[in-house]
């Protein structure tokens, strides 16, 4: 039987941070690949979400596909839809174009906690961009619900590692 458990929104991001750290220490042939990481990715935050006891899309294990965003936690009642309490989009390519397209899904979702993220090879001159990105739209963006945001952008050189950034009452911090 999976013990569920409360879904705190602190615990969770650090529970997210450590699946990221783990993966960013992996040692892949041939440098990272989008999708071996997002596969490791899907599997282990597919764990998380059922350890807080919410369906996941995707799950291939009970015929959930990919719906709206790369990744949600989501719960039922009576066949009907009650909450998704997470989203996750990930852009591997480099063009802040790409980043912004899928940032901007995650401005729309009703969810407390959402989850972007992506990679940089120009380092600060990126994190800034991004830092400054993120927080603007964040601003600029009507929103019907408050939520928290996530960013975990990692550094595609070796050492690989993921910088970390959470928003929350319009001030972006690193976390």
């Amino acid at each position: 039987m999976i013990e569920i458990r409360d879904f705190k929104i602190d615990k969770v991001c650090n529970e997210i941070k450590i699946v990221l750290n783990e993966l960013a220490e992996k040692e892949y042939e041939n440098n990272i690949g989008n999708r071996l990481w997002t596969k490791y990715i899907i599997k282990k935050f597919k764990e998380l979400g059922h350890s807080y006891g919410f369906d996941v899309c995707p799950d291939a294990d009970n015929g959930n596909s990919e719906w709206l965003y790369d990744m949600i936690w989501y719960k039922n009642k009576d066949g009907y839809l009650k909450e998704i309490p997470f989203v996750m989009e990930s852009e591997w390519s480099y063009g802040y174009d790409c980043v912004r397209y899928d940032f901007e899904k995650l401005l729309q979702a009703d969810a407390r906690l959402k989850l972007m993220i992506c990679c940089h090879k120009n380092g600060v001159a990126d994190i800034n961009y991004f830092k400054e990105y993120f927080s603007k739209a964040i601003q600029c963006y009507h929103k019907s619900s408050a939520s928290i945001y996530l960013f975990a952008i990692l550094q595609d050189w070796e050492p690989f590692k993921f910088e970390f950034y959470y928003y929350d009452n319009f001030c972006l911090k690193e976390f």
